[in-house]
């Protein structure tokens, strides 16, 4: 299937994690900026499954009322994700690593 660009769309989509706001009140523990996940087969149609990601804020701490900001990273066949605590990571930023490589892109 071709893009707008002219350059053909692949056929498999790599999972995605992305930063989304839960409601308007982005600052409070309730509602905060929260991390998802999506999987696709073509770019267009996703499916969405956060569950597979199994990270929440913190009960207190850096990360107590938001996780944001997502990069997905692999290093020597294990696979990282850096991201923001609270105040868009003015308290700190996290490292988490895949501990299933299975699950990764399940849809």
């Amino acid at each position: 299937m071709p893009s707008m660009s002219g350059r053909n769309v692949p056929q498999s989509a790599l999972p995605h994690v992305f930063s989304y706001r839960d409601i308007l009140n982005y600052k409070g523990r309730e509602g905060g900026y929260r991390i998802g996940y999506a999987v696709s087969t073509d770019m267009v149609n996703w499916h969405r499954n956060d569950d597979l990601l199994d990270i929440d804020p913190s009960e207190t701490g850096w990360d107590s009322e938001m996780v944001n900001y997502p990069h997905v990273f692999e290093l020597d066949g294990v696979t990282y994700m850096l991201y923001q605590g609270n105040g868009m990571g003015r308290t700190g930023f996290g490292l988490a690593v895949l501990e299933s490589q299975n699950a990764w892109g399940a849809p």
